[in-house]
């Protein structure tokens, strides 16, 4: 009488295990960690890699001291986008990576402006707020303060100066109207006009314009393979794409150079 049924168990057992296993086998998304300046660009890479590749992807994006400090603790990313090669370089010199880092582009910093301010405003002080990224983790809030240093004013308004943890914190500081003043990736250019837009804080009387590169140091970015148990097995082939005449055509677009 219990053989019915002794049967019945093992079929379903057998079919849970298929499912699990079937499971198991499928590689989870490739996991790209990039600094969040490169947030909008990544995000048109990544899609454009998935069509051509059939690879499915994760975008995770903070500043790019943050993801070191995450892939020191183990975050298991497959890809380090970096805003900075210095991240890169000390995870290579930690034997965190797969080889060496990759120079991959140069960026520029870009002043964003509203209420029909100009850059004589800038340095007469005729603002309530600026807002940049955090110069202790994030490359481009480095390049601000070398920047507003340069031109006399960082010590001088300190105290007007809202700082984000990261470029896409700062950027939401200015497109809430929390700030007048953005210093932000050229990258984010259209981003930010169209967010502004879109919430209502913004106008046709918007401005921005890129910072004289001999203001602060050279912004290089670079990318590197990690290593961690679970690496997905093409890590290396989106590095490859990054390099790639397809993924430049997009890079260009965004106001991005080719490393020297």
């Amino acid at each position: 009488m219990n053989q019915p049924t002794h049967t019945l168990k093992w079929a379903i057992a057998l079919l849970l295990f298929t499912f699990l296993s079937a499971c198991e086998s499928e590689e989870a998304p490739l996991r790209i960690s990039a600094a969040s300046s490169m947030q909008f660009v990544m995000e048109e890479l990544i899609a454009d890699y998935e069509q051509k590749f059939e690879v499915e992807c994760e975008l995770i994006t903070t500043s790019s001291g943050k993801l070191k400090a995450q892939i020191e603790m183990g975050a298991p990313y497959d890809v380090f986008v970096s805003a900075d090669g210095q991240y890169t370089q000390a995870l290579a010199e930690k034997g965190k990576v797969v080889g060496e880092p990759i120079p991959f582009v140069k960026g520029r910093l870009a002043i964003f402006m509203t209420k029909g301010l100009g850059i004589t405003d800038l340095l007469k002080g005729n603002f309530e707020h600026l807002t940049m990224p955090n110069p202790e983790t994030a490359p481009y809030g480095r390049a601000a303060k070398e920047y507003l240093e340069g031109v006399k004013i960082y010590d001088q308004f300190q105290d007007r100066i809202v700082t984000g943890e990261s470029a896409a914190q700062s950027n939401q500081h200015f497109v809430s109207g929390a700030a007048e003043i953005a210093l932000l990736p050229l990258s984010m250019i259209d981003a930010v006009a169209e967010a502004r837009m879109e919430t209502g804080t913004g106008s046709d009387r918007d401005w921005a314009n890129m910072i004289d590169a001999t203001f602060h140091a050279p912004i290089e970015h670079s990318i590197i393979v990690i290593d961690h148990p679970e690496a997905h097995t093409n890590a290396p082939e989106f590095v490859t794409y990054l390099q790639s005449e397809d993924a430049w055509v997009i890079l260009k677009n965004f106001g991005y150079s080719r490393p020297n």
